[in-house]
């Protein structure tokens, strides 16, 4: 296998899902214009997809990963064992709700309260 190429299989994979997917949103185009799937009347005006690049989904939803806060950092960031007890002074907390609320203050009392989390 040449090197940046996708192996075989994996090409294969890719247009049978593609092919899949493409019938399965022409079916459901075709049974929503038969009036066939129910209707119901939304308030909602605009929907808004957030996606974050490198952000881990336990953080988002248990806080701080133990296994990192209680890691100490380089020495290039100073005084690595002062550093880590700040650390865990303002994000540790022994509940997992209140871990999550002190690491993303603004993500749980804004965003979370004003829209669907999934």
């Amino acid at each position: 296998m040449q090197p940046g190429k996708n192996p075989p299989n994996t090409r294969n994979l890719t247009v049978v899902l593609s092919v899949v997917l493409a019938a399965g949103l022409m079916q459901a185009r075709a049974l929503n214009a038969g009036g066939t799937f129910p209707t119901a009347a939304h308030n909602t005006r605009n929907v808004v997809l957030v996606m974050m690049d490198g952000m881990r989904w336990k953080e988002i939803f248990r806080g701080a990963d133990p296994k990192l806060i209680n890691k100490r950092g380089p020495r290039l960031l100073g005084d690595r064992d002062q550093r880590t007890s700040e650390a865990k002074e303002r994000f540790w907390r022994d509940d997992p709700t209140a871990r999550r609320q002190a690491l993303m203050p603004f993500f749980w009392s804004v965003v979370a309260k004003n829209s669907q989390v999934s």
